[in-house]
């Protein structure tokens, strides 16, 4: 296979995979709006359900089936529970932060913080609430690797240079199997277990399996650019 073809096929794998972190990342960075919501409903219409994984099943069914008068009354259902899993005002009954699940002592800015400061540096991206949010939130991480998935996109239509491309997709990979892989499963648990909603949980089972799946589409992507994809 040629390198132009190899880097299309790379190109469209990033496209789909900028639309998944989009959906996720929206989902948890802050309380979900009842635009993406209702953008939801139309987005995942005409997606067949044959072929998919039970989570991706059930989180695509789950907006299938979801009817456009029912968005607001799902959205005050919302609120209130993103609050109540994520930001307290007591106990966070899952904490969107890394640090806390992979820390012993569970709290704040703790080593992995420092870690992925320095990734969102090398890609020249900066927390807005800098020192007072956390890098490590689920929010800023799945926006990461939306901002890296475009990018790479992008890399694969312009000049289409393998050392420019193996260098994004090799930051991607070292990113999802030293923090988001690492937290992903517990964090999601959390949400399974505490949620009253199944907007969140059919969510939380999405985000985990799409999180250790991306794994394996890194790892494809890498050895399809240098020509080892059989």
């Amino acid at each position: 296979m040629k390198s132009q073809e190899r880097m299309l096929q790379i190109n469209t794998i990033m496209e789909k995979r900028a639309i998944l972190y989009d959906w996720m990342r929206q989902v948890f960075i802050s309380e979900p709006s009842l635009a993406f919501i209702k953008d939801m409903t139309r987005a995942v219409e005409s997606i067949q359900l044959s072929g998919l994984s039970d989570e991706e099943r059930l989180f695509i069914l789950f907006f299938q089936e979801l009817k456009i008068e029912e968005c607001v009354p799902l959205h005050n259902e919302i609120k209130p529970e993103y609050a109540r899993l994520f930001i307290g005002p007591k106990q966070k009954l899952a904490p969107p932060y890394e640090s806390i699940y992979r820390s012993t002592s569970r709290t704040f800015f703790g080593e992995s913080t420092l870690q992925i400061r320095e990734y969102y540096e090398k890609a020249d991206l900066q927390v807005e609430k800098l020192n007072s949010e956390p890098d490590d939130h689920i929010g800023l991480e799945l926006e990461y690797m939306f901002y890296m998935s475009v990018k790479t996109y992008e890399s694969t239509l312009k000049d289409g240079d393998v050392k420019v491309v193996s260098e994004l997709l090799n930051s991607q990979l070292s990113f999802l199997e030293q923090h988001l892989a690492v937290w992903v499963t517990p964090f999601t648990d959390d949400i399974i277990e505490h949620s009253n909603l199944e907007f969140f949980r059919v969510s939380a089972r999405f985000l985990n399996y799409f999180i250790i799946q991306d794994i394996e589409v890194s790892r494809g992507c890498l050895k399809l650019l240098h020509g080892k994809q059989e």
